[in-house]
């Protein structure tokens, strides 16, 4: 079941046992308070993730392409929750609460005493004041599901390069041995060049011979040397890199799981926005025809107080930190 199913899953358990259906009531969507309450309970835990990822440690040179576009990724989305996201957010909660203010003046019941013409009025009014934070959760929703979008790909990407790279350090561990046996013979026919030249009432007219020996192998030898000394060197910085990640991912892992259930929260407050405002337009055939839904809106406040509590919870970030 995905996280914007269990919000609903358990705000509908939560209505069913108080007796009330809200999913009836033109004031009143469930996934609103589900997603706002998860928002904000969620907000000061990303602060405080988001400023570690800020301050985890940077390697001087990351010679994995995909290793630096991942972490750069993850920097961005720590930059722009705090830039963006949050106030973002705050404001969205901010707009939802006071329309639940405004459902809770008396003006609000006033207007129900006199539906065709005062409750129409006051139903459109809801409706307008909607429009900002709907909008609002709208963007968000849209901005980080693709962005999670992207860390899924770039994860995908990730994982198929560490495969690779595991399987390029097996087999450079194969070329390096052999690299090492080649030097270890061409060190030795060197070796037995060099005694040979020594010896030289063994030589006669072979000394030239001997000589250009000793030149070829000690070409060769260099060369391999120079080449075991590189893939050496490769392969401590591809194992030192394998390490940093490593010890990056379960900070990494969590951040975006968290941002997982970010997301399926703003998801199920903007669902509840649409809801919200089909049940309204739907209200207003019924108030010009003179219904009054008092009870309804009743039913309806204590669960704006709940928005109410979110907004202002998520404005304090320090007080929500775990």
């Amino acid at each position: 079941m995905s996280n914007l199913a269990v919000l609903q899953t358990q705000h509908t358990h939560a209505a069913r046992s108080s007796g009330t259906d809200d999913n009836d009531n033109p004031f009143w969507s469930p996934p609103i308070g589900s997603g706002c309450v998860a928002i904000a309970a969620l907000a000061g835990h990303i602060d405080v993730l988001s400023q570690r990822i800020a301050e985890l440690p940077v390697r001087a040179a990351v010679t994995r392409p995909v290793v630096g576009q991942y972490l750069s990724m993850i920097r961005t989305l720590a930059a722009c929750w705090q830039r963006r996201s949050r106030p973002a957010l705050a404001g969205a909660l901010d707009a939802l609460a006071l329309i639940g203010a405004s459902l809770g003046q008396a003006h609000a019941q006033h207007a129900l005493r006199q539906p065709r013409k005062d409750g129409v009025r006051m139903a459109d009014a809801v409706l307008r004041r909607l429009t900002a934070p709907a909008a609002s959760l709208a963007t968000l929703n849209a901005d980080l599901g693709s962005y999670l979008a992207q860390m899924a790909r770039a994860s995908g990407e990730l994982e198929c390069d560490t495969a690779l790279v595991t399987e390029r350090v097996q087999s450079d561990a194969v070329h390096a041995f052999l690299l090492s046996q080649q030097a270890s013979a061409l060190q030795s026919r060197l070796d037995d060049a060099n005694v040979r030249q020594r010896a030289t009432w063994l030589l006669g007219p072979h000394a030239q011979q001997v000589r250009e020996e000793i030149t070829l192998h000690g070409s060769a030898l260099e060369g391999v040397r120079r080449q075991l000394a590189l893939l050496q060197a490769e392969q401590a910085a591809t194992r030192a890199e394998a390490d940093y990640l490593q010890g990056l991912l379960p900070s990494l892992s969590t951040y975006l799981a968290a941002f997982e259930r970010m997301g399926a929260a703003i998801a199920a407050a903007h669902a509840g926005t649409a809801t919200l405002r089909a049940a309204l337009q739907a209200l207003g055939p019924a108030l010009a025809a003179g219904q009054a839904p008092e009870a309804q809106l009743a039913e309806a406040l204590p669960h704006w107080a709940d928005v109410a509590q979110a907004a202002a919870r998520i404005k304090m970030p320090d007080a929500t930190r775990t």
